[in-house]
């Protein structure tokens, strides 16, 4: 499945504090995942991670979606 990357960021984007602290957890779970964070919050190049990762927040957008 292929999955739209800026889709998702927006997403996340908009998605509840809570909700984002949620995908920051799938995305550190993963090895390939270069979390960057500073003063203005927390940076993940979308582009870089592993497909079954890019899969597991696309899931997890979903689900949130569904639920709201």
């Amino acid at each position: 499945m292929d999955h739209d990357l800026e889709y998702i960021k927006q997403k996340i984007e908009a998605m509840a504090k809570i909700n984002q602290i949620e995908v920051l957890r799938i995305l550190k779970n993963s090895s390939g995942a270069k979390i960057n964070e500073n003063k203005s919050g927390v940076f993940v190049n979308l582009s870089f991670l592993p497909k079954q990762t890019i899969e597991n927040v696309a899931q997890y957008v979903q689900y949130i979606q569904e639920q709201d």
